[in-house]
């Protein structure tokens, strides 16, 4: 799955955010954004890594990926 229009098209992190999305690394932050200029706790933090390395045995599904904005700029 990728994310056409869950990002700016001329952002720079664009290619790198949808190649993270197509490795399952990143969810997003809901599921129509992502939210770039989020913070990123350390269980998030946690979460991306062991997706990266392909680490079993855990569970993240209660994890969200990113904090989403409240107002919305950062989708």
């Amino acid at each position: 799955m990728t994310a056409p229009g869950r990002l700016p098209a001329d952002a720079r992190y664009a290619p790198a955010v949808e190649a993270l999305h197509a490795a399952g690394v990143t969810k997003g932050c809901t599921a129509d954004a992502f939210c770039p200029h989020a913070l990123v706790s350390r269980a998030q933090a946690a979460s991306f890594l062991a997706r990266a390395l392909g680490l079993k045995g855990y569970d993240d599904s209660s994890i969200v990926d990113a904090l989403a904005d409240p107002a919305g700029s950062d989708g």
